[in-house]
């Protein structure tokens, strides 16, 4: 039976644009397979204490010198696959043909094979066993003795113990092949058996795998070079970026594993700027699941499972609002560097579960994350403005349009070729390239350097890889002037930017010192020579004003510990430290009394500090 399901079910070896045939060749898949009565009742009864008679199982009882066959079922069955799953219950995919003719595929654990749990099973599929649970266990055992073994693969993209990359309907193999599944989930590559639950008929109104079943292979009509030519032309220089973290994506456990971060993107723009198109053909590599999850209608929990069911993949979150901004927190900041979620189990051991984040992740809104600088500080940003297009670049828009319905999964076939030649180089050209933009960008947040080394790795290493529409120094250039647009947007939204910032707004409000008022007032400002300035604050006085003022904009603000602490750092070039002998930082003034003294720039209507101008 085996050997005749091998033959008759056996993978096939596609070749490009080969999907509507595999459908073909599979559509008769069950029909062709038909479990047939024993050849000798007689030889299986002494063999197995059971046979085949009508498509239902008999056994055969003595009593004194008299023997009568019994029926045991109204259905035989063929244990097709072992599907080994790496845990102690593993599953079987099984074949039940009933006496009539019709047949069920189903597929079952090894606990289900009881008595009690696998007749509900039968049940529900017409068929019933009227034997004891040892007949049963007979039966089965033959069955386990002739299945073939197949592993299963439940998560989908790079699977790095098979060196694999998984679609909802095929794997790409180590030897650059695609091969898809048959109807019964079955991929064969060589002498081993892959299973794909996505693909298998048994699981077809399984709606929990709706979504992976959109990860399906469409190999397209355009290879890289015209997709990252028609993603120039229509997203510009937007598409630099987007096109190299795409490829990081698609690398991503070689990403995190050479440098133990994985930065985040984020599509900035109003309404009707390009963010839903550039992404969308940025997504069709993986295939259809291209119209993101709206982040006003997900909740964390959902959104951490999500992201740890694919590796090397993309995942479309849309819709970020300031609402969103401090639920997302936990996920971006256990996310950027690769730990994900965990949960507490219901369980008497209190195990936990984690939910690690395996893939890229594309954020969009035209609201930026900027008042929570933990997650800004962890995205790549790309601006989207609204753009007048040309009769020529409209229709450009409108062909990659078309083609995209296709897919693009040849795209990604060309960038997976790659991999051992990114595995072999990768690390040692990041370190290249970290240092001499960190020598180019000097003063730039350590991640700001970091973010920008990776999309420069890309394109140095697959300069000559790949056919690019843009040259290494083009790519340079981009990736460079968007870090510096990032890093002034994300020095606009640092604590420290925000304590002058509500300094600078509530300044007219603030008590200035007059000799006399020492104990009420909150800042003193004292002229030395060479037109030096000292602005001293009493920070305890000051503090409040800055969380009015944050909690007014719906802006995060740090305790008083921590904000003090960054006033007073080595890094704010501002602050003077105190000479005198003192565990605190604070400086004594014999008239003001205790206070943090701070370097500012003389103007001529008052004095500027941080980039805000007082006036006096």
């Amino acid at each position: 039976m085996n050997n005749q399901l091998q033959h008759e079910i056996g993978p096939h070896m596609m070749d490009k644009n080969s999907s509507e045939v595999s459908k073909k060749v599979t559509t008769s898949v069950l029909d062709s397979i038909n479990i047939e009565d024993s050849i000798s009742e007689k030889e299986d009864y002494e063999n197995c204490r059971f046979f085949k008679r009508g498509s239902k199982y008999w056994t055969t009882i003595h009593k004194s010198k008299e023997s009568y066959n019994i029926v045991l079922s109204n259905f035989v069955m063929d244990s097709l696959y072992h599907l080994v799953n790496g845990t102690n219950n593993s599953m079987r995919l099984i074949l039940l043909q009933r006496f009539s003719g019709e047949k069920a595929l189903i597929e079952v654990s090894s606990s289900e094979l009881k008595l009690d749990a696998f007749e509900t099973i039968l049940k529900s599929n017409r068929c019933t066993f009227l034997g004891t649970g040892n007949q049963l266990k007979l039966i089965i055992a033959h069955q386990m003795d002739n299945e073939i073994q197949a592993i299963t693969l439940p998560m989908l993209g790079w699977n790095e113990e098979h060196r694999i990359y998984v679609f909802a309907d095929a794997v790409f193999t180590s030897d650059n092949q695609i091969i898809y599944a048959n109807e019964l989930g079955i991929v064969k590559e060589g002498s081993k058996c892959y299973y794909l639950p996505t693909a298998c008929l048994a699981k077809v109104g399984n709606s929990d795998l709706e979504v992976e079943r959109l990860y399906a292979f469409q190999s397209g009509k355009i290879d890289f070079k015209q997709w990252a030519e028609f993603t120039y032309k229509t997203s510009g220089s937007n598409a630099v970026i987007g096109i190299l973290y795409l490829i990081l994506a698609i690398y991503r456990d070689v990403v995190y594993n050479a440098v133990g971060f994985f930065p985040f993107m984020f599509l900035f723009g109003a309404k009707g700027t390009g963010k839903t198109s550039f992404i969308d053909k940025l997504l069709r590599l993986f295939g259809q699941d291209v119209t993101g999850t709206p982040m006003n209608n997900a909740s964390i929990p959902g959104m951490s499972r999500q992201v740890s069911g694919r590796n090397n993949g993309a995942f479309y979150f849309k819709e970020y609002t300031s609402d969103t901004d401090n639920l997302t927190e936990a996920l971006i900041l256990s996310g950027y560097d690769g730990a994900g979620r965990v949960t507490a189990t219901k369980t008497v051991d209190y195990k936990t579960k984690s939910y690690p984040v395996r893939s890229a992740i594309f954020f969009d809104g035209n609201y930026l994350p900027s008042r929570n600088q933990a997650n800004f500080s962890r995205m790549i940003i790309l601006f989207f403005e609204k753009t007048t297009y040309s009769a020529e670049e409209q229709a450009i828009y409108k062909e990659f349009e078309q083609l995209s319905k296709f897919g693009f999964g040849d795209v990604l076939l060309e960038i997976l070729k790659l991999r051992a030649f990114i595995e072999d180089a990768f690390v040692s050209t990041f370190k290249n390239v970290s240092k001499a933009v960190a020598s180019a960008t000097s003063g730039q947040e350590e991640r700001s350097i970091n973010h920008t080394s990776l999309l420069i790795t890309v394109i140095t290493l697959l300069e000559h890889k790949l056919q690019f529409p843009f040259t290494i120094e083009e790519a340079k250039t981009v990736i460079l002037e968007n870090a510096i647009m990032h890093a002034d947007q994300l020095v606009e939204t640092g604590p420290l930017h925000k304590f002058w910032e509500a300094f600078a707004h509530y300044f007219n409000r603030l008590i200035r010192f007059d000799n006399s008022n020492a104990k009420v007032s909150h800042y003193n400002i004292k002229y030395l020579m060479d037109d030096e300035v000292i602005l001293q604050i009493k920070f305890p006085q000051v503090w409040p004003t800055y969380t009015k003022y944050c909690k007014e904009n719906n802006i995060q603000f740090l305790d008083s510990n921590s904000l003090k602490s960054l006033l007073t750092s080595t890094g704010n070039s501002n602050f003077i430290p105190s000479a005198q002998k003192s565990r605190s930082k604070s400086y004594t003034d014999k008239n003001f009394g205790s206070c943090y003294q701070f370097k500012v720039k003389r103007t001529s209507y008052g004095f500027e500090i941080n980039g805000f101008e007082i006036y006096l």
